[in-house]
């Protein structure tokens, strides 16, 4: 990553990550970059030191009856999968292009070649795009670097995106048995690949006890989010927050049902017992075009819908900022920090202070501490933004 690794991952493996990456296999391997999964074996692209697994599915499709449901798992193989292609982006838009496909829940992962006996520490990075946009091909996150230089094996995956990843609906609450929870069909996809990476790391050399999460912009506040969210706990043990604040304000359940009812009315999907059903026979297109997406959190234009997790009592159980204040969140090594010039003149303003070097600040004390071109402060846990609306990032 890279602007991003630079500020933050290369920091985070170098101050968070303690243990080294195990010697790399000595044994000579009949092919290079075949492994196998729990799903079945899977063949990656050799390129020389390092292995790349592009497109790796860890869910069913998120289509037809599978729309605004939580991820399914994945039907499982017995001949090799060839995994050498990026894989295509979730749903969304582009501008004013449509793109993508529902069949998007798939990863990627970089790691040297031949691949590791074992132990070698693992960066999940969830990716940008302002929850709207972007995939897990983004070329500034791209880990075939961090994997060769610093022998970590790098995950990035795709999440629903836009009303597919965010839509709350009364009609969908509840069908998940006793979970009464919507709208954070997104955050649930980050969540099952690092499920995947739990339990199928191993077979990569990876240790599935050493996994940092980490994410700039929307990717950051996710990563804040799953700190938060009781689901995510244990399936990771650092943390790294790039220019995000998930201590500001985000939607409540009852915003983001009056929205969903304005999503649905522009369907024609208004009787209830039948709303469901209509939605999902929408075509992809049609979700997608259905009302004006925002592209930030505050001044936006009438009548459109600015698509982000949702404080649903559930997988956000309260807001983010009154779970951190109570110590209700999950007490691993973390680095919060802003990347250097962001959008500089924009919603963030550069200044001396944000192009020195500085030292990251902990959640918790003692963590290991190291120097960084990022300025890493404790203020995304603060009161900054909490009053108004805040900007998700891109």
């Amino acid at each position: 990553m890279f602007q991003v690794l630079k500020a933050a991952t290369v920091m985070g493996v170098a101050a968070l990550i303690v243990a080294s990456p195990a010697p790399r296999s000595k044994s000579i391997r009949r092919v290079a970059c075949l492994t196998t999964t729990v799903s079945g074996p899977v063949q990656g692209l050799d390129q020389g030191t390092t292995c790349a697994f592009l497109g790796i599915p860890f869910a069913a499709t998120t289509g037809g009856q599978n729309r605004w449901k939580p991820p399914q798992p994945v039907t499982p193989w017995t001949a090799a999968l060839s995994v050498m292609t990026p894989p295509g982006n979730c749903a969304s838009m582009n501008g004013t292009t449509l793109q993508g496909s529902e069949d998007c829940l798939k990863l990627n992962l970089w790691v040297r070649n031949p691949l590791p006996a074992g132990g070698a520490p693992v960066v999940v990075w969830i990716h940008t795009g302002s929850f709207t946009g972007a995939s897990a091909n983004f070329a500034g996150t791209n880990g075939r670097k961090l994997a060769e230089e610093m022998g970590v094996i790098v995950v990035e995956a795709n999440y629903r995106l836009g009303a597919f990843g965010f839509l709350a609906h009364r009609a969908l609450e509840g069908e998940d048995g006793a979970r009464q929870s919507t709208g954070n069909y997104g955050l649930l996809d980050q969540r099952a690949a690092m499920q995947w990476v739990r339990d199928n790391i191993q077979f990569f050399g990876g240790d599935p006890n050493n996994v940092t999460l980490g994410g700039t912009s929307a990717g950051g506040q996710s990563v804040g989010l799953h700190m938060v969210s009781p689901g995510s706990a244990g399936l990771f043990h650092h943390a790294i927050i790039e220019s995000a604040y998930p201590t500001s304000r985000w939607k409540s359940r009852q915003t983001a049902l009056g929205q969903g009812d304005q999503f649905a009315t522009a369907l024609g999907c208004t009787v209830p017992s039948q709303a469901a059903a209509c939605l999902r026979a929408k075509t992809q297109n049609q979700v997608l075009l259905a009302v004006p997406q925002g592209n930030a959190q505050v001044l936006e234009q009438a009548n459109a819908i600015f698509w982000e997790p949702v404080v649903d009592g559930v997988e956000i159980p309260d807001q983010p900022r009154r779970l951190f204040q109570l110590g209700e969140f999950a007490h691993v090594p973390a680095i919060v920090g802003t990347n250097r010039d962001e959008i500089a003149g924009d919603f963030i303003r550069p200044s001396a202070r944000s192009c020195a070097l500085s030292e990251p600040q902990s959640v918790r004390g003692g963590a290991p501490r190291s120097r960084s071109r990022a300025t890493s402060s404790s203020s995304a846990f603060s009161d900054r933004g909490n009053t108004s609306p805040s900007y998700a990032g891109s």
